[in-house]
């Protein structure tokens, strides 16, 4: 996700950045003082991870993970070889899947890994991991809300919704809006994707 690791980029600014990333990448381009390692390959991704994790963990600098998901969390806590140094390693989760085996897992993690920094994009994400004892999970929405600036007038031309059909990302207000719209027999073109 060019986009997200870029707004991780801009914020790092000025601090040096190493950004590992998939093979054929070499092309992404950020501001200077990044450098690109095209490291992973699909197949091999999870023995990858957890060979980076544990050489990374040893090292100097904080760790971010932009797009974590459950077995990166379990990695982590196999590379770590013990408790992490509090702020060293941050996990942004994008969504997580509240099942009671994974519930279960995400306790075990925390009472092993209190230092992770769990970072989440809504508020129903971090809730979970709180809940299953992560003291330091936060709110970091994205996309970040950008200061307002007026634009040049443009025809309209629809109304979009653009992410996940999921309740915590407002996908019942969307549907509020056109059942409102209906009633009021207004024409406005809605797409959602």
């Amino acid at each position: 996700c060019h986009a997200l690791v870029s707004s991780f980029v801009r914020a790092a600014a000025p601090h040096a950045i190493d950004l590992w990333s998939g093979k054929g990448s070499e092309r992404m381009a950020f501001r200077p003082g990044v450098t690109i390692h095209p490291f992973f390959r699909r197949r091999i991704r999870l023995a990858q991870t957890l060979y980076l994790l544990h050489r990374l963990i040893r090292g100097p600098g904080r760790i971010v993970i932009t797009t974590a998901r459950r077995s990166d969390l379990a990695l982590l806590d196999v590379a770590a070889g013990g408790r992490l140094s509090p702020n060293r390693v941050f996990l942004y989760f994008h969504w997580v899947r509240a099942t009671p085996g994974r519930l279960r897992f995400l306790r075990k993690v925390a009472v092993r890994q209190p230092n992770a920094v769990i970072l989440g994009t809504t508020a129903t994400v971090v809730d979970v991991f709180r809940r299953c004892g992560f003291a330091n999970a936060l709110l970091l929405p994205y996309p970040a809300p950008q200061p307002a600036r007026i634009a040049p007038a443009v025809p309209f031309r629809q109304l979009l919704y653009a992410g996940a059909a999921r309740q915590d990302k407002g996908f019942a207000a969307v549907v509020d809006l056109v059942q409102l719209l209906a009633a009021r027999n207004e024409s406005i073109p809605i797409a959602v994707q």
